[in-house]
């Protein structure tokens, strides 16, 4: 989806696309894309319904690039082609899903209407992805159903992160695919549960988070309902196999300092609490 953005927006702007890439791009975009319709066939990245995509540069630097010029005219979900995504892939792409609708609710950026939609997309999809993961698991053909539900958690998800934008999750992500390849839904979670602990120090989205613990434990109070969320993501996480240390990427980090680029990276800076460059410090050098 990102390519076809990056072609379709490069058909009616001059250039190449390294030349729009970065904090100081050579260019703007000042045209609209060629009309695109994006058909998502994994659940998912949430591409078909916002203004940006993910490329790598000729150093291996990966960069967001973003502009209401590049969205596409529709999008179209059809189920049946996510029918042969392995489980490995189902697992990585809906906690990318997952921490979209997340970033977008301890975001800077956050507003009543995004927060509304992005605690959705998180039920959805805390709803829908295991089952799901099991049932492609296990090749069960009543997976469809769990498919469509997820494909609509993951674009409802893009709906909100389109408008708000990411955060810190993701910023830390590109430093771990730059360096040592993790596939980007695991090197998103990789962090989640540190950024979630550090997202609840913040009342407005404490509350946020509780709407959703309290729709899995509705018994619970809010601080119960938080602490049994986390609890919830902890348990999905392993059952995924995602690796959230650095001894379980097989990575020896001597340097947190290595993620220090990530401070350039408008994403982390979207981030509630703000986390200065000694607060990325301590959060990575604590998952060596």
């Amino acid at each position: 989806l990102d390519s076809a953005k990056a072609l379709a927006m490069l058909a009616t702007n001059r250039g190449e696309i390294e030349e729009y890439l970065g904090n100081k791009p050579k260019r703007t975009i000042i045209q609209a894309s060629l009309p695109l319709i994006l058909i998502p066939t994994t659940a998912g990245t949430g591409s078909e319904v916002t203004r940006v995509g993910v490329y790598t540069d000729s150093t291996g630097r990966k960069h967001t690039l973003g502009s209401p010029l590049m969205m596409a005219r529709a999008a179209v979900l059809v189920a049946s082609l996510l029918d042969s995504v392995p489980p490995s892939l189902c697992a990585t792409t809906g906690l990318d899903a997952l921490d979209h609708a997340l970033e977008s609710i301890w975001n800077k950026n956050a507003t009543s209407q995004t927060r509304i939609i992005a605690q959705r997309a998180a039920i959805e999809i805390l709803e829908t992805l295991p089952r799901l993961y099991r049932a492609v698991q296990q090749n069960n053909w009543d997976k469809r159903e769990l498919i469509t539900k997820m494909l609509l958690a993951s674009t409802k998800a893009g709906i909100a992160f389109n408008l708000t934008g990411t955060a810190a999750g993701h910023a830390i992500s590109f430093v771990l695919s730059e360096e040592w390849n993790v596939p980007h839904g695991m090197a998103c979670a990789f962090s989640l549960l540190e950024l979630f602990d550090w997202a609840i120090a913040d009342p407005t989205i404490h509350s946020e988070l509780a709407v959703i613990g309290k729709h899995f434990h509705p018994e619970s109070d809010a601080e119960t309902a938080v602490s049994a969320l986390r609890n919830d993501l902890h348990a999905l996480l392993t059952e995924f196999e995602i690796p959230v240390d650095f001894p379980a990427l097989g990575v020896v980090l001597d340097d947190p300092a290595v993620f220090d680029r990530a401070m350039d990276d408008p994403k982390l800076h979207n981030q509630l609490p703000p986390l200065s460059k000694e607060d990325l410090h301590a959060l990575i050098g604590a998952k060596r």
